[in-house]
């Protein structure tokens, strides 16, 4: 069974947890205290701040951002134009990456939909106006 820390080093690691004051610093002052420790006590603190987990992303949250933008201007129409954006910056994605990169960012995919030419309303009226040249074009 481990050992509880007692409440006077917890309380003191807390407060330099708080500050934001680096692992490294804190192992120093006291070495007893492992980095597990250090990490879980961070973990449990609500206002202090852990790094991301995870990959990292290939391109930054300001390059999403300017790239949301441009589409939503207009300036970019589609994952072609990103790529190629992204390229001219020198970030070499897949068109299917930059697919997903959309995706996540809440742009979807604009699909063609299928209209009639002619709506119901004004299909008779427009038979009615074609008959008297039905004979003018006899293949169609």
């Amino acid at each position: 069974m481990v050992r509880p820390l007692p409440v006077e080093l917890q309380n003191s690691i807390k407060s330099l947890l708080l500050q934001n004051t680096p692992f490294s610093i804190i192992r120093k002052r006291y070495p007893s205290v492992s980095l597990s420790t250090l990490i879980r006590y961070k973990k449990f603190l609500s206002s202090a701040t852990l790094p991301a987990g995870g990959r990292p992303s290939f391109v930054s949250v300001s390059t999403q951002q300017y790239i949301a933008r441009m589409l939503r201007n207009g300036r970019q129409d589609g994952p072609k134009a990103v790529q190629e954006y992204l390229r001219s910056i020198e970030i070499d994605m897949s068109l299917s990456g930059v697919r997903k990169l959309l995706k996540r960012m809440g742009f979807k995919p604009r699909r063609k939909i299928k209209t009639n030419f002619i709506s119901k309303k004004n299909k008779p009226l427009r038979l009615v106006f074609h008959a008297p040249f039905t004979n003018l074009y006899p293949n169609l």
